[in-house]
């Protein structure tokens, strides 16, 4: 009795959502060059996230806006709480008050089976960021700056963009 309405409660799914309505709106306008395989695109590719076999949640990089390492945090259990939890972004800001990378004058973004490499240029400054997991659940980014023309202190913040936080301002009090 339990297994025909169950079957019953996903074909009614089934046909109240059918593919075509549910994913038409995916047509991403790329405003990042990308290459490789397997390809992590937020809102673009269906499928799993970059994550470590048995990790809770995954990454996928949003390549809509041109903000550096700007990646979604999904969760990779299947139910209804699943999909996009957290997008962040990296800018510098130097200590004469320039913020760089947001956004970027370009992005340059390689998928690998384990990682996420990403190459982002703003006047002269050159941010090299690799999202890569270390084993179940523990992810790193990995940042490498490359000085530009200006000379001077620049300093690291993150942008949270979701749970609340919607920038390094809100997450450091």
């Amino acid at each position: 009795m339990v297994h025909f309405f169950l079957f019953v409660f996903f074909s009614l799914i089934a046909y109240c959502f059918p593919k075509k309505y549910k994913f038409s709106h995916n047509r991403v306008i790329s405003q990042a060059s990308f290459s490789g395989a397997p390809r992590y695109i937020a809102g673009s590719t269906n499928g799993s996230p970059l994550s470590e076999l048995g990790s809770h949640c995954g990454y996928k990089a949003v390549i809509e806006e041109k903000k550096a390492a700007y990646s979604a945090l999904y969760t990779t259990i299947t139910s209804f709480a699943a999909g996009r939890l957290l997008e962040f972004a990296v800018s510098l800001q130097s200590d004469h008050g320039e913020t760089f990378f947001t956004p970027s004058a370009k992005r340059d973004i390689h998928f690998k089976p384990y990682s996420i490499e990403e190459e982002a240029e703003d006047r002269g400054w050159k941010l090299f960021s690799n999202i890569f997991f270390l084993k179940t659940n523990i992810a790193v980014l990995q940042l490498r700056i490359q000085a530009g023309t200006n000379k001077g202190t620049v300093s690291i913040f993150p942008f949270y963009l979701g749970l609340g936080y919607t920038s390094a301002g809100d997450w450091n009090q």
